[in-house]
């Protein structure tokens, strides 16, 4: 599952060079709605929908089909465990 996850992000991550930027909005501001998105970084609706799309896909965020709201799973910390700290390609956490 590991190996899969890694690759779904690597994948990602040189897909959009934005994505990086916007799990680390994510995980700091619990902003993941696909408007929020677009307002921060300046992108359209699609690209900011497929942004949220590979999060959940790498289960960072989940939506909660019984209160109907976004949730983050996956903490700053569990992340750097998944990608290493010193990893080249690794979302850079200050």
């Amino acid at each position: 599952m590991r190996k899969k996850m890694d690759r779904l992000y690597l994948k990602h991550t040189r897909a959009d060079p934005l994505y990086r930027q916007v799990v680390y909005l994510t995980l700091t501001s619990n902003m993941m709605g696909v408007g929020g998105i677009q307002r921060k970084f300046r992108v359209g609706y699609s690209r900011a929908c497929r942004m949220r799309d590979w999060m959940m896909a790498e289960r960072v965020i989940l939506y909660d089909e019984v209160t109907g709201e976004w949730r983050v799973i996956m903490t700053r910390p569990n992340l750097r465990k998944r990608y290493g700290a010193g990893a080249k390609d690794s979302p850079v956490f200050p």
